[in-house]
């Protein structure tokens, strides 16, 4: 019933210390490529907000350049009529 494998199969003998060391080199520049992209982005958001405030987040330059208050207002009161058509439809 129980068969036991037999010894001559290859056994893994694990990695050695260079391949070890290798990969442990290649994970470290993985992290620091993805910490300096994060700061990229991070730079980039907050030079927006500082140039446009927090509309510059959700819209591109060109489009917060000719949006006027009128503008804004318009697109306020879209988005709360379709919140209110969404509350009263899931209430």
């Amino acid at each position: 019933m129980n068969k036991k494998k037999p010894n001559n199969e290859p056994r893994w003998e694990g990695m050695t210390l260079e391949e070890l060391r290798y990969r442990r080199a290649l994970e470290a520049v993985k992290v620091e490529v993805g910490k300096e992209r994060m700061l990229s982005v991070m730079g980039n958001t907050k030079e927006k907000v500082q140039k446009n405030g927090l509309r510059g987040l959700l819209f591109s330059n060109k489009i917060v350049g000719s949006l006027k208050f009128v503008d804004y207002l318009i697109i306020g009161f879209q988005v709360s009529k379709i919140m209110t058509r969404m509350w009263r439809k899931f209430k």
